[in-house]
């Protein structure tokens, strides 16, 4: 037997899914494991990640954000993004200012850094224990790109420990052609 390929998708959570999304799909239509790998690898730079936190006290809790932030944003009703970079690095990106309209606030400022995709974008958009915002965010999404497939999904307990209930999660990547 062959040794197994192991990709380094450089990703989290929604990103990651994506990218095992594309990998079955070629798998199941008879790819072997280097075409396979090849094709994650040519999607892993066009795979993007963000995420945002309504509360930051789970992740001041863990350490990820400073202690002196948690009043900060409590105080300004600044909403902190996420997102991961090219070398796989989740680090903050921005913020937004829009406490009930978030998740469409969120999905403007994942539209104007998404560009186009020739084929359109595939989604997977993640909550933690927030469905509502969820769909929210995918309606506005859809809104907003050329949309091929898209997902909600509820985000895994990695996520939900570190960000916390009412985080928001953006996975997008090209479609394939055809």
């Amino acid at each position: 037997p062959r040794a197994p390929v192991c990709i380094d998708t450089a990703n989290v959570c929604a990103g990651q899914a994506l990218l095992a999304w594309r990998a079955g799909e070629l798998a199941a239509a008879g790819a072997d494991a280097a075409a396979i790998a090849a094709e994650l690898e040519r999607l892993r730079p066009l795979t993007r990640t963000w995420a945002m936190a309504r509360d930051i006290t789970h992740a001041v809790r863990g350490g990820r954000i400073p202690r002196w932030a948690g009043p900060v944003v409590r105080w300004s009703g600044l909403v902190p993004v996420a997102a991961v970079s090219p070398d796989g690095r989740l680090k903050v990106a921005g913020g937004l200012i829009a406490r009930g309209r978030a998740p469409e606030a969120f999905a403007r400022y994942v539209a104007r850094r998404a560009g186009a995709a020739a084929d359109g974008w595939r989604l997977v958009v993640g909550h933690a224990d927030a469905a509502g915002d969820g769909e929210r965010l995918l309606a506005a999404l859809q809104a907003r790109l050329a949309v091929s497939e898209a997902h909600l999904v509820e985000v895994g307990p990695a996520v939900g420990a570190h960000a916390g209930p009412g985080t928001l999660v953006v996975g997008l990547q090209p479609a394939p052609p055809g």
